[in-house]
This record gives structure tokens, C-alpha cells and sequence, in this order.
């Protein structure tokens, strides 16, 4: 993988630099539309694997067993939300409070009667 560098100036939108002689093609949209397949352009997996179509990519994921970020956003959402309240909440136990509870549930995890 490739580092890229980006330039923002009076908080325009950042524009991607390249050292000489390594620019992308003109016949290449630098802005492609997010429904679109161009950002998945020389994409491969992590043994070569073609995957330059999101069809390709969604059977590879599928295949593999694995997912992309944006599947948990509501998973996380509901997480930040418990944790807020949570934290919130003036009955909520104490860092020592928690910490014994951690001991006491690794102690009979580690020593099953």
C-alpha cells in the first residue's frame, strides 16, 4: 500500500499530492461518486487476488468470512449510547467496584468449581 499525501488550503477540500512521475493517469475522474466502481481501480487482496469490482470484492468478503467497518455502525451507535448512560448513571459502580468484579469473574474463570 501506497502512502499518499494531501494539501488543505483555507479549509477547501484536500487535494492529493504526488511526487514526479507518479500521478495518475488524466484519463482516470480524480472525484469518483461513491456508487460507483472506480474506487475499487487496482484494488487486490492481501494475496494478490483480483478484486477491482465491488462484485468481486462482496464474494471475496463473503467467501473469506470476513465484513467491512460500515456493518457495525449500529452496533457501535447502541455501544456509545449504553456506554454514555452507563457513565453517566450516579448509581453506577466505582472503578474499584468494577476492578473487584473483574478479579472475582477471572478468579472462577480461571478456578471452576
Amino acid at each position: 500500500m501506497t502512502r499518499k499525501s494531501w494539501v488543505y488550503r483555507n479549509g477547501d477540500n484536500g487535494v492529493e499530492v504526488y511526487e514526479k512521475g507518479t500521478e495518475p493517469p488524466m484519463d482516470v475522474p480524480t472525484r469518483v461518486p461513491v456508487l460507483g466502481d472506480l474506487h475499487y481501480l487496482d484494488t487486490r487482496g492481501p494475496n494478490g487476488e483480483d478484486l477491482t469490482t465491488r462484485t468481486k470484492h462482496r464474494e471475496y468478503m463473503k467467501r473469506t468470512g470476513l465484513t467491512t467497518m460500515d456493518d457495525y455502525k449500529g452496533e457501535w451507535r447502541a455501544a456509545a449510547e449504553k456506554r454514555s448512560a452507563l457513565l453517566s448513571n450516579t448509581d453506577a459502580p466505582t472503578k474499584r467496584e468494577r476492578r473487584e468484579a473483574v478479579e472475582r469473574a477471572m478468579h472462577f474463570a480461571n478456578n471452576p468449581r
